[in-house]
């Protein structure tokens, strides 16, 4: 799992999991106090391969940081086999997600 990108570009590759769910959760913290003044961000989801409730949950609480922050973000990239998982956790309605 790896969290990069630029500025208020936040990319997400690999499995969002419960093996590394603590070095995800600590790498979009550091990624969050890294955010420029713009209050927009986008998230890019295209290159997780795998996610469980630990990776989901992680997704909610840093939505809910960007909130806090008055963040407006958009998540895009989400393949159609992480959507199907959120859909089936009953909280892509939640997501705010650009397609």
């Amino acid at each position: 799992m790896k969290i990069k990108g630029s500025k208020n570009n936040v990319i997400v590759e690999g499995n969002l999991i419960f093996d590394n769910a603590q070095q995800a959760r600590e790498a979009l913290l550091s990624k969050l106090g890294k955010l420029t003044d713009d209050k927009e961000v986008t998230i890019d989801l295209s290159q997780v391969t795998e996610i469980d409730s630990s990776g989901i949950q992680l997704l909610i609480s840093f939505f809910k940081s960007l909130d806090k922050h008055k963040f407006r973000y958009k998540i895009n990239g989400i393949t159609d086999e992480i959507m199907e998982i959120l859909n089936l956790a009953g909280i892509i309605k939640y997501f705010k997600i650009e397609v």
